[in-house]
């Protein structure tokens, strides 16, 4: 598991060579944030912003601000709340330095 600022907790892939307790900085494009009615994460809507393409989301979740892109038009009013699953296969981490850690 990943443990946040804040404390809370998520689910993550085990990747080689990193070491339990380590410091990392977790990361993920807003593309491949997957928005689902069953989410596991709830994020609170910040700002919606329409991109003429797509749309981008500014979102928080757990604290922590977030952006995700969307070209689903229903989420042009989506209520001040979504669920949304962080792909294990699509998170990154980085070290202290900003190198990859996987």
């Amino acid at each position: 598991d990943l443990r946040l600022a804040n404390g809370a907790t998520l689910s993550a892939p085990r990747r080689s060579g990193i070491e339990s307790g380590a410091a990392a900085t977790l990361g993920i494009r807003p593309e491949h944030v997957v928005l689902n009615a069953r989410g596991a994460l709830e994020a609170k809507v910040d700002l919606i912003e329409p991109t003429g393409f797509g749309i981008i989301m500014h979102v928080t979740i757990h604290d922590v601000p977030m952006k995700i892109f969307t070209l689903d038009r229903t989420m042009l009013d989506p209520g001040p709340t979504v669920r949304v699953d962080l792909p294990q296969e699509r998170l990154h981490l980085f070290g202290t330095e900003g190198r990859r850690m996987d």
